[in-house]
């Protein structure tokens, strides 16, 4: 599962400055993966709103890639 999770971070990575990288992408742990729903822990409800906004999109598609199916996300 952790594995999962760092092979779509590393793409989200190529994608992303290193300073929005550290600050909204590294906080994120992955908490659970079960059939096509991945569950991820953020640190708050600003950061989980603020990532929904803007990073959601790029974290689907980056996991789609690693799995190979679309997954949908649980934050």
């Amino acid at each position: 599962m952790e594995s999962v999770w760092d092979k779509a971070t590393k793409i989200i990575q190529e994608k992303v400055s290193k300073q929005n990288f550290d600050t909204w992408i590294k906080p994120i742990k992955i908490v659970a993966m079960e059939d096509k729903c991945v569950q991820l822990a953020v640190p708050n409800k600003f950061f989980k709103d603020w990532l929904m906004d803007n990073y959601l999109s790029m974290i689907k598609n980056s996991l789609h890639s690693v799995v190979g199916i679309n997954v949908d996300i649980d934050i």
